[in-house]
């Protein structure tokens, strides 16, 4: 697989994680807030281990939630109201960004971003067909879960949705 930056996936890192050679990654929740109307929650999962309780490098933290938040900005919504979360991703092959927002009340629409090594605070469109990585969705599932389980099924509806975070060790 490729695209325009060249190949996504660093093959002697694949056959690695082909190996065997998995380590969990840290899957925590960073923030609930509301931007430009949208009530979000933000994810840092990292690949690299950390000297800090930090999850995230800063800048990384704050270009990707620039980019999430101004996306987010002027959109329309549906009648689903304005929910969603973001997932930012320092991975060994990029730095990755998912903006995540329930539309329709059962649909998720979502945008990928990245931005390799050599620029980790650039945040472009990914153009790709990818949609996540296997760390990336295990927040996709865990908030898949919560959204039906507060909003559909109305255990609790949207603040309960809002206050149902992960934080794990993947």
């Amino acid at each position: 697989m490729g695209n325009e930056r060249g190949a996504i996936v660093d093959m002697d890192h694949a056959n690695d994680l082909a190996e065997g050679d998995y380590r969990p990654r840290p899957i925590r929740h960073l923030s609930t807030q509301t931007v430009h109307g949208w009530h979000l929650k933000t994810y840092g999962i990292n690949a690299m281990p950390q000297r800090s309780d930090d999850v995230l490098d800063p800048d990384v933290e704050a270009a990707a939630a620039r980019v999430g938040h101004g996306l987010l900005e002027g959109l329309e919504t549906s009648n689903t109201g304005r929910y969603g979360f973001l997932i930012i991703h320092q991975g060994g092959l990029a730095n990755w960004l998912l903006v995540n927002r329930w539309a329709e009340d059962i649909l998720l629409r979502s945008e990928l971003f990245r931005a390799g090594h050599d620029a980790p605070t650039d945040f472009q469109p990914e153009t790709s067909d990818l949609i996540g990585c296997l760390w990336e969705l295990e927040v996709v599932d865990f908030e898949r879960r919560a959204w039906t389980e507060a909003v559909i099924k109305g255990n609790g509806g949207v603040d309960r949705y809002m206050a149902t975070v992960l934080n794990a060790d993947v």
